[in-house]
């Protein structure tokens, strides 16, 4: 069993955290980081990125708590027991590619979902049109992938 945190999660929730914070600044929400001038630039960076990860992992869990349980009791994706998953893991190491591809469409979604939202609320209707399009897509890219795994473990 592997353990520690796989690198390309912790890229995932960075890469996810930053986009946050330039769909903040893209509908005029400054995060103000200026007291962080103080440090030096390495501190900084590390600063930065260590806060592009918190939010990462934040929108993460609300994915994995919220709209993940929402896609399922709605039926927009199928779902197997996680104790079948690792059985079909063992048999077939694509589950593996599969699910990290899942749960980047997931983080991706409900990050979306947290901007429509926010556009909505500052009356940004437009705006929220162009985020409502890419819930639509990663919502389908979701799905497609659940499906893709539900197969495989059907299948073993």
């Amino acid at each position: 069993m592997k353990t520690g945190i796989p690198f390309y999660e912790v890229v995932n929730k960075i890469f996810i955290g930053i986009l946050f914070i330039i769909g903040l600044s893209l509908i005029n929400i400054k995060v103000d980081l200026n007291r962080l001038d103080q440090f030096s630039g390495v501190n900084l960076n590390i600063i930065y990125l260590s806060f592009s990860y918190f939010i990462g992992t934040v929108i993460s869990r609300l994915g994995s708590l919220v709209l993940e349980n929402c896609f399922k009791s709605i039926k927009i994706i199928p779902w197997r027991d996680h104790t079948l998953f690792n059985k079909a893991l063992n048999t077939n190491p694509r589950l593996e590619l599969l699910s990290r591809e899942y749960g980047f469409s997931r983080n991706i979604n409900t990050l979306f979902i947290i901007l429509f939202l926010v556009t909505m609320f500052k009356g940004m209707f437009s705006m929220s049109l162009i985020f409502l399009a890419f819930i639509i897509l990663f919502t389908f890219s979701i799905r497609k992938h659940a499906i893709k795994i539900v197969k495989i473990i059907d299948i073993n």
